[in-house]
């Protein structure tokens, strides 16, 4: 019996070691996380994901890692981690320095039952900062960033200021390492603003660390069918990546798994994704870090004398090709110089006893021989055209002095062999020539034939008289014709009397007057009425003292109509300073006008509802104060919250949301006083001045009728629209002095706390303390 049982502790001994030998043979793989948010965070998150792996990996565990963007690399290289899953900017700086495999999947994130294989970045500061709404308040102020190569956290938002023109060195930078301590530091006021991937600011608003009516999103982007808050444009979610020694067995395993992962699946409910899709396409995000020059890229690459050879290989075979053909050129230009010089010699001889005479001439005097070369040419005529005798004679007159057409597109080398064939045909002609430097300029020829003593033409005899400045007067009369027909400025030219002489066909069109209607009246016919007679005395002041005067003036058309135009009113004087005519230049101005008002219309009304923004709240506030004070009143100021609205924006859609806006808006301004004003603060948010009040508690019947007028049903097509309103109210002058903006985050706290309390009510901010003078319940009639 004793070596029975001895046997049997054998026996269990063994398979107790051949049980720990199996457990122990399990191969472990690493799978390193980046760490964006705390560690402990990311642990939990995807600690899940971890023991999922390892139950899709027979005979092999998977242990998870949360690592910093340092730790990660670092691990890498010393092949410490077996997969990794990081953002894609860091996925590239991984892959310049290590050897890695492409991304097996790409992470899919869900937020509200939506899901998304996109990431973007976040820009974000305080609700109550008064001084950044825009991309462009950015520039000077301090931005918190985790770091440079976080893709939603840092270069997207980077790239969106570039496209909006401003520089990185604007901003005043710090790099705190990690995406919760840049909430948390804009938060405390430390920074001015951050930048933080997509669906971090919603993780922490479910864990209860930031509320959201504390933050503002600058430059805000709604796409359909992505869940999260988001300022710039959208790339690849992160990639799931194996190193180059893990086997291919396994990694096709991982993969097959990290693609079969069930959005339900404990393991994608607590790394708050909706699983894995296949892999993205991560060039774009190549394209945006060289877009940044950030590391990877953020150096240039060396050149050397064969990356020059083969970058401007033809640029530089073209140069030898160019710097050949000059070469030859210039030799046959010289060959050309030099028989010039032989032909010059030959013909001084022959024309020797007519130069006198001819050089005298104040005319230009040609000779060319049947061929159109060129044999004589007087002084004034080398001097009129600029050139040297050698430059011309034996060169035909179709390669120097006549040019190939003239301004008008006429063949004027056609019309040059006609003189020749026919001289007596084309005896007289005005057409124009070429100067030396390129310029045209107008000659009168008159041509005539020279005949050999057999009576044969042997040549041409041409002279000719300047006729460009005559040329050029008739064409600054015709160009000021046209100008004065087709402008398209209104002219009108009075005498010094102010009686009307002409003016052309814009005046008539802006007018509705004839040419033979104005002429002989005066522009006193266009008077509208509303300027008075100092108006005009001022500006005939102007033009005695000045002689112009230029600004705007409302007129009459003939149909009755006014318009604006904008005039200029010079007056002509003759040699001693005389009026001669007094000149008006105009043109309607009446449509830029309207889009003025327009414009001011949109800077201080909301497009939506109709009512002040902003801008022009600030601006009513403040004047209300100073009156408040000069008058020894109080004004309140009440800040309402819708509650409920995001609900109906969800249900019914953001067109609903605006009809309710809309007949809200409306329902609230019919409660109110003429002298009070109701302003949209944003979004759901409205804000109520109330002036001429004698005494604190005065504004509570206003109040409870806003309250009651927004608790009131919106029809939208078939739906019955109902919210309520959170309010809270403060008054002034207070014992303390207080900023417009102070009583507007006074009126915000207490509405806040209206809120909290139940909703549907108001509260009234005290400098000691907050009290609820009264609530309004759901249904009760005011």
């Amino acid at each position: 019996m004793k070596l029975i049982a001895r046997l049997g502790h054998v026996l269990c001994l063994c398979l107790g070691m051949l049980i720990s030998c199996q457990l122990f043979a399990a191969e472990v793989l690493t799978l390193g996380v980046l760490a964006y948010r705390p560690k402990p965070v990311m642990e939990a998150r995807y600690k899940a994901l971890a023991e999922y792996l390892s139950d899709q990996l027979e005979g092999q565990r998977v242990k998870l890692l949360a690592l910093e963007q340092d730790e990660l690399a670092t691990a890498i290289y010393s092949r410490q981690v077996d997969f990794v899953m990081t953002n894609p900017s860091h996925y590239l700086l991984l892959r310049s320095r290590n050897s890695l495999t492409g991304a097996l999947a790409t992470v899919v994130s869900v937020e509200s039952g939506q899901a998304t294989s996109s990431l973007g970045g976040v820009i974000f500061t305080r609700s109550d900062n008064p001084s950044i709404h825009t991309l462009s308040d950015l520039a000077g102020k301090q931005v918190a960033v985790a770091g440079m190569h976080y893709l939603g956290g840092y270069q997207t938002q980077v790239l969106e200021l570039l496209e909006a023109g401003i520089e990185r060195r604007e901003l005043d930078w710090v790099f705190v390492g990690s995406q919760d301590r840049v909430i948390l530091r804009v938060m405390s006021g430390e920074s001015d603003a951050g930048f933080v991937r997509t669906g971090i600011l919603e993780r922490m608003i479910s864990e209860g660390m930031v509320f959201p009516e504390h933050l503002r999103i600058i430059n805000s982007q709604t796409l359909a069918g992505f869940p999260y808050r988001l300022s710039t444009r959208l790339y690849p979610e992160w990639p799931f990546i194996a190193l180059p020694h893990v086997e291919q067995t396994t990694i096709r395993r991982v993969a097959a798994a990290l693609l079969a992962l069930d959005q339900d699946h404990p393991a994608a409910t607590s790394a708050g994704i909706a699983g894995f899709a296949p892999s993205s396409d991560y060039q774009v995000i190549e394209l945006l870090a060289r877009r940044l020059r950030v590391s990877p890229y953020d150096q240039a690459p060396d050149f050397n004398i064969v990356d020059v050879w083969n970058r401007f290989r033809q640029p530089v075979m073209w140069g030898v090709v160019s710097a050949s053909t000059v070469l030859v050129l210039l030799f046959m230009l010289w060959q050309r110089e030099r028989h010039l010089s032989r032909m010059s010699a030959l013909l001084q001889s022959s024309e020797e006893k007519y130069r006198d005479l001819i050089h005298t001439v104040g005319s230009i005097i040609l000779r060319c021989n049947n061929k159109g070369e060129l044999v004589f040419i007087n002084e004034y005529g080398l001097t009129f055209f600029g050139y040297r005798e050698d430059e011309l004679l034996g060169r035909p007159l179709a390669e120097t002095l006549v040019p190939t057409e003239d301004e008008a597109g006429d063949d004027l080398t056609d019309w040059f062999e006609k003189v020749l064939a026919d001289p007596l045909e084309h005896n007289y002609s005005i057409n124009q020539n070429v100067h030396k430097d390129g310029s045209l300029v107008w000659v009168a020829w008159s041509n005539k034939p020279i005949l050999d003593s057999a009576g044969k033409q042997e040549g041409l005899l041409c002279v000719g008289t300047d006729f460009t400045k005559r040329k050029q007067l008739e064409d600054q009369q015709t160009l000021s014709s046209a100008v004065f027909n087709h402008a398209r400025e209104a002219i009108l030219i009075t005498d010094p009397a102010g009686v009307i002489i002409d003016c052309n066909q814009a005046f008539c069109r802006i007018t509705g007057y004839s040419v033979d209607e104005a002429r002989g009246n005066t522009p006193a016919m266009l008077n509208s009425g509303r300027h008075d007679q100092n108006f005009y005395h001022l500006m005939w002041q102007s033009l005695k003292v000045h002689g112009y005067w230029a600004g705007e003036i409302w007129n009459r058309r003939k149909t009755g109509d006014v318009y604006a135009e904008m005039i200029t009113i010079s007056a002509v004087k003759d040699a001693r300073n005389r009026t001669q005519y007094y000149v008006a230049l105009f043109s309607d101005i009446t449509e830029m006008k309207e889009q003025q008002q327009k414009l001011e219309f949109i800077a201080h009304y909301d497009s939506l509802t109709g009512l002040p923004n902003r801008t022009l709240l600030a601006d009513r506030l403040g004047l209300a104060m100073k009156q408040a004070q000069r008058r020894k009143q109080i004004i309140a100021v009440a800040f309402l919250d819708l509650d409920g609205f995001k609900a109906v924006n969800d249900t019914y859609g953001h067109d609903a949301g605006d009809a309710l806006l809309k007949g809200l808006a409306s329902r609230m301004k019919e409660v109110l006083r003429s002298c009070d004003t109701l302003a949209r603060f944003g979004g759901d948010e409205f804000v109520v001045i109330l002036s001429d009040l004698d005494e604190a508690n005065s504004a509570g019947e206003v109040i409870r009728r806003l309250l009651h007028a927004a608790s009131q049903s919106v029809f939208y097509q078939d739906s019955e629209l109902n919210v309520s309103a959170s309010l809270g109210v403060t008054y002034y002058p207070q014992s303390q002095g207080v900023e417009a903006d102070q009583l507007l985050r006074q009126a915000d706290q207490a509405m806040y706390l209206a809120k909290l309390s139940g909703k549907n009510r108001y509260f009234t901010f005290d400098p000691n303390e907050i009290v609820s003078p009264a609530s309004v319940k759901a249904g009760e009639a005011i």
